[in-house]
């Protein structure tokens, strides 16, 4: 008597495709699961350069391959920039762990967040410096953050010319900034435990 091949088995054919279906249906659960708790985590972030909307949470996953993997590995000191050297030598070591940053686009410090206060100074610091240095400063709407005063430098005092030459904002969210720095300065910050580089990085 001839035996059925396992394809030729409609009872084995049957089970293959429960066992299928029942696979692609738990794959299916668990991706729309994630994505929906991407999203909802990527909301909690709250309003920034990119729109809260799925369409931005799409852009901030397609941004997410593009991203540094290692914050902490401070850049080279491109040879165009002079002089070599930064200005923080001085900064002293932080005692404590290094803040907790989540997110991408917008990025938030979620353990030492500095009080309301804070970012008022700091948003008064900003329009005091623009205001002290007319000739090579001015105000502006950040690029980055899309909600939040930047501070920039006129093109005339760049030699190279990054975001309209955003120099800073402060975030009222969590009281802290966003900064364009010195490599030999973003080398210090990070070895002494205050910060890391943003994993978004335009040179």
């Amino acid at each position: 008597m001839a035996t059925a091949l396992p394809w030729q088995d409609p009872l084995a054919s049957s089970i293959s495709s429960v066992t299928l279906f029942t696979l692609v249906a738990l794959c299916l659960t668990t991706f729309t699961r994630k994505v929906r708790k991407g999203y909802h985590d990527f909301l909690a972030l709250g309003p920034g350069g990119t729109p809260s909307t799925p369409a931005g949470y799409l852009r901030i996953c397609v941004l997410r391959i593009f991203t540094l993997r290692n914050p902490l590995n401070p850049p080279p000191i491109p040879s165009y920039i002079h002089p070599q050297s930064g200005i923080l030598n001085d900064l002293p070591k932080r005692t404590g762990s290094r803040p907790e940053v989540v997110g991408i686009a917008p990025q938030r410090q979620m353990t030492d967040r500095g009080p309301k206060a804070i970012y008022y100074a700091l948003t008064a610091a900003i329009k005091e410096l623009s205001l002290r240095h007319p000739d090579s400063l001015f105000l502006g709407i950040s690029r980055f953050e899309k909600h939040n005063t930047g501070l920039f430098s006129l093109p005339r005092c760049q030699s190279h010319l990054t975001c309209n030459g955003e120099i800073c904002h402060s975030h009222a969210y969590d009281g802290s900034m966003h900064l364009t720095l010195h490599p030999a300065d973003v080398k210090t910050i990070i070895e002494k435990g205050w910060d890391h580089l943003r994993r978004i990085v335009v040179d």
